[in-house]
């Protein structure tokens, strides 16, 4: 997840009794969720919020679906509940330069594999 979320470090995955697993990601500034819903292979759903609350005050929510296509598998990721419109867009720019590079490290990934 380093390589292609422009993360440092995740620095936690730990589970709470009463909020599920939870997860620290600590970018430029640091970020936490709990994982609200995990259904294995199709679909993760995980609160967001900004330490501090400088860049979104607030909770949000992520969502990412995965579903089979023949081609390999489509990736929707949504990002909802942002503050305001500066804020939308700030994220979006995030969000799009990590999963472009997620698509560059499976793109890489299958060109290693098929020359094995």
């Amino acid at each position: 997840m380093c390589s292609w979320a422009t993360v440092r470090r995740i620095s936690e995955l730990r589970s709470f009794v009463t909020g599920g697993p939870a997860l620290t990601f600590r970018l430029e500034h640091e970020s936490n969720g709990e994982f609200l819903e995990i259904v294995r292979s199709e679909r993760v759903l995980m609160s967001w919020r900004w330490k501090g609350g400088v860049e979104d005050p607030g909770e949000s929510r992520i969502e990412i679906t995965l579903k089979a296509v023949p081609e390999g598998t489509e990736l929707t990721f949504v990002h909802s509940r942002l503050h305001d419109e500066e804020s939308r867009r700030g994220h979006e720019r995030g969000w799009t330069g990590s999963l472009d590079k997620l698509e560059a490290l499976w793109a890489q990934e299958l060109n290693v594999t098929a020359h094995v």
